[in-house]
């Protein structure tokens, strides 16, 4: 066979052409219309992703809104000098409902002296309650030893010092109780504040025959610095 023969042989046919490129341009569209539908489906799982986000956020925020926010600070007392309270109060805007109160570690460490504070401190602990929005308790929370000479109690009543609270609460969701509950802990220790917490000074007492009128005088005195000194104490 001669070498003519065989180079015409294998060349194409011009009719097979128009074959061959409509192939070619449909493998092409079928290429780039997956390629548009992965993009596309990319984009709208994205898109998903995002509404998701988006509307988890927003349950989110209106739960951070209008969940209540029990706050737990424990101040110096309107007692007496080197007494403590306890100001429990509610700064959201719902109510706290089965507000409840635990004292962790240690707990109340009751002398003989302690028939007052300390067990009424431990039946509020154990009786649940409800705090209304914006509403505020202040408690007995420690009495240091007595000094005066005559104290019929004159050991420490009440908590201890340092210590860490913990309030659990939950709220009601239209009128039925609600399945969530809210955990705030707060920290103490007044073994050091104290030493550099202010204090509103009351005055001298009273001194004199109640006879001499210098003795009104100071009464009323030692009255408006006890005033001034309850006024100061609770807005703490």
């Amino acid at each position: 066979m001669s070498p003519m023969i065989l180079a015409s042989s294998a060349a194409p046919d011009p009719a097979l052409l128009p074959t061959w490129i409509g192939a070619i341009a449909t493998a092409a569209a079928v290429i780039v219309a997956i390629v548009a539908i992965s993009l596309t489906y990319r984009q709208v799982r994205l898109t998903a992703i995002q509404l998701r986000d988006a509307s988890v956020q927003a349950a989110q925020d209106s739960e951070d809104r209008t969940r209540p926010y029990v706050t737990m600070n424990i101040v110096p007392s309107i007692a007496r000098q080197g007494a403590l309270d306890l100001i429990v109060t509610n700064t959201g805007a719902t109510a706290a409902t089965n507000v409840r109160f635990e004292l962790l570690g240690d707990g109340f460490g009751l002398s003989d002296d302690d028939t007052h504070v300390g067990p009424g401190l431990r039946d509020f602990f154990s009786t649940p309650f409800e705090l209304a929005p914006g509403a505020k308790l202040r408690l007995f929370w420690h009495l240091p030893e007595s000094r005066a000479e005559r104290s019929d109690k004159p050991g420490a009543m009440g908590a201890p010092v340092t210590g860490e609270l913990q309030a659990t609460y939950s709220r009601d969701v239209d009128g039925q109780p609600g399945s969530r509950e809210y955990v705030t802990k707060h920290r103490y220790d007044f073994t050091f504040w104290p030493k550099i917490t202010p204090q509103a000074w009351t005055g001298k007492h009273n001194e004199g025959s109640s006879s001499n009128p210098l003795t009104h005088l100071k009464n009323i005195d030692f009255g408006v610095r006890a005033i001034a000194h309850h006024v100061g104490e609770s807005t703490r």
